[in-house]
């Protein structure tokens, strides 16, 4: 009994949640508010992006390539078919 008295509160008050936000979102002073806020924040950055100074690139010639690379490991081919044949003997 009093399991469903507590079931039937928490889906009430989970309506009642749900509804009260999306009248929020969705209501004029919300929406004139993110208006508002979006148009500073762009001014903002127009207003930022012309004052950055422009940098001159470092990163020229910055690797240097070895042509004389030496290779003295002897690389290791498995020929797994020969595995298999060599398992069945």
């Amino acid at each position: 009994m009093y399991k469903k008295i507590i079931d039937i509160f928490y889906i009430i008050f989970f309506i009642f949640f749900i509804t009260f936000i999306t009248v929020y979102y969705f209501s004029e002073n919300n929406i004139r508010n993110t208006n508002k806020s979006r148009s500073f924040n762009t001014n903002d950055v127009i207003k930022n992006l012309k004052n950055l100074p422009i940098l001159k690139s470092d990163t020229d010639n910055i690797t240097e390539y070895e042509s004389n690379l030496k290779n003295d490991k002897k690389k290791k081919y498995y020929n797994f078919y020969k595995l298999f044949k060599k398992n069945e003997k």
